[in-house]
């Protein structure tokens, strides 16, 4: 059946039957469409069918475009009736305290709450706990004084809406209500993902997401983790929710973790996130996980990345083509595409064998104040590849900076076992280290050390008290994964101790990003 132009506001199409159905009116075939063509369940209908039937039912009075709008005026009216409980409180006789006094009152208690773990971009690897399990004592003390007394309630909610922790997708929309929510959040960390089996995300909860960053325009920490998979009809809500980022001028760290399937399915390329970051004039910490290099990193005309970051961290990067991953990250380290005169902390997650990144790590023209190096490979990497990049950390300028290093390998097969503690490999690290940082040890998840592990430990216990102790080193940390019974190291430890070198054992809580 074909329809003119002219008539099709009176028909809806019957996507069951495939047909173009006439019914009396525009808006009855306009109602008909959510049925027929959205598939919404009769029942939502009859609910909207019995409202707009309403004799009190005004549509020039509607006002709401969205849901969040909804949720917008809840909020406002929450905030409005805090304001009044206040204000009558401090006009009450009964209120005997200065009013002076609860805001020092809020302030004392707020001054000892406890850091994120994700607050230092250098905790990327081996050492971050997830939020959830976040021990911070001092929100409950807010929340106990918000109920104490009517003048304490807008003094502790705005503390507690300072840091705000949103662990799931569905729970987005009670933030966006919320009065706790507003331009004194500085902290927000925000997880999309409803579920390890969904394979997409809702309009509603991107919505929701662009709300509570609109209402947040003083964040300076940002914590932005999208749902697992994606489709491509995903990737203008992406667009949007970076956008929406870009304009938080006072934002000093960002990490986007961007979704697994990102390469597949939608489109999160590195050179978005780059151009975002250029217009931000206050973000000095930067960590990326999964985000895409796509094929513009291999333009040379794509431009300088020019920068004042002061901490870069990349992560699981995904590419185009598997064996493109070491030239798209010395895209973003290479002094034809990236300068970054302020750059003091890199940490890199590597999937790879990167050769090609060592003569990018040396230069000095791209890293002239790198002082702190981090680089964890999944992947197992032969004492030939370290000796190798050591040597040319040592050839070059970095060395005389660098006095940070932190190596993070996990799960290498049997072959790789003894060799990768040989003198070659320890014999290179540049002798301006002062802390030395190994995360070794994170092979399985059992709660048992196997041989292979315990081989590792002993040759690093030994090869480690031989050629470890640098000239200049402070610090010698090494960590252990929590499950495990702890292993002894009295001799290092006591090799550490006569050179006045700290020797701390670390438990890994969570490896390598969140």
């Amino acid at each position: 059946m074909t329809i003119s132009a002219q008539s099709t506001n009176s028909y809806a199409f019957d996507e069951e039957n495939e047909d173009w159905i006439q019914f009396k009116t525009t808006p009855d075939a306009l109602i008909a469409k959510l049925h027929l063509q959205d598939r919404i369940p009769p029942r939502y209908i009859d609910m909207f069918l019995k409202l707009v039937c309403n004799e009190h039912f005004d549509t020039s009075k509607v006002s709401f475009r969205k849901t969040t709008d909804i949720d917008k005026s809840v909020a406002s009216y929450r905030h409005a009736r805090a304001r009044q409980r206040s204000v009558f409180c401090y006009s009450s006789p009964s209120t005997r305290l200065p009013y002076d006094i609860f805001p020092l009152i809020i302030e004392h208690i707020t001054r000892e709450r406890l850091p994120l773990r994700t607050d230092d971009p250098l905790s990327c690897f081996g050492v971050l706990a997830p939020d959830e399990n976040h021990p911070d004592r001092i929100a409950s003390r807010l929340q106990a004084l918000a109920l104490t007394h009517r003048a304490l309630t807008p003094l502790a909610q705005r503390a507690l809406g300072q840091r705000i922790l949103v662990h799931k997708g569905e729970h987005l929309r009670a933030v966006t209500r919320s009065p706790l929510l507003g331009p004194w959040t500085t902290e927000l960390t925000m997880n999309l993902c409803f579920s390890s089996s969904e394979y997409d995300v809702s309009e509603e909860s991107i919505d929701c997401a662009l709300t509570t960053l609109r209402e947040a325009p003083g964040l300076r920490f940002l914590r932005i983790r999208m749902p697992s998979h994606l489709n491509a009809e995903n990737t203008p809500y992406l667009q949007q929710l970076l956008a929406e980022v870009g304009k938080l001028a006072q934002l000093e760290t960002l990490w986007w973790i961007a979704p697994e399937c990102a390469a597949r399915y939608a489109k999160t390329d590195i050179e978005d996130v780059c151009r975002l970051v250029g217009g931000m004039p206050c973000l000095r910490n930067l960590v990326l996980r999964n985000a895409r290099c796509g094929w513009a990193a291999f333009n040379e005309e794509a431009g300088v990345l020019t920068h004042n970051l002061r901490s870069l961290a990349l992560g699981d990067f995904i590419c185009p083509s598997g064996e493109d991953e070491p030239k798209c990250i010395s895209w973003l380290l290479n002094s034809k595409f990236a300068y970054y005169p302020a750059l003091t902390s890199l940490s890199l997650d590597l999937t790879a064998n990167p050769d090609m990144l060592i003569t990018a790590l040396t230069s000095s023209s791209v890293f002239p104040y790198l002082h702190t190096l981090r680089i964890r490979f999944a992947l197992p990497q032969p004492p030939s590849f370290f000796a190798s990049l050591f040597s040319q950390i040592n050839s070059s300028a970095l060395p005389l900076r660098l006095h940070t290093l932190q190596l993070s390998l996990e799960r290498p097969p049997p072959r790789y076992s003894a060799p990768i503690f040989n003198e070659k490999m320890f014999a290179h690290i540049p002798s301006s280290v002062r802390v030395l940082q190994l995360a070794l040890f994170q092979l399985s998840d059992s709660t048992e050390w196997s041989v292979q592990e315990l081989e590792l430990a002993g040759a690093l216990k030994d090869r480690a008290r031989r050629h470890l102790l640098l000239p200049k080193l402070q610090a010698l940390e090494i960590t252990e994964p929590p499950q495990r019974y702890p292993l002894g190291w009295g001799l290092l430890r006591a090799a550490c101790k006569k050179r006045g070198c700290t020797f701390t054992v670390r438990r890994v809580i969570k490896s390598g990003f969140a």
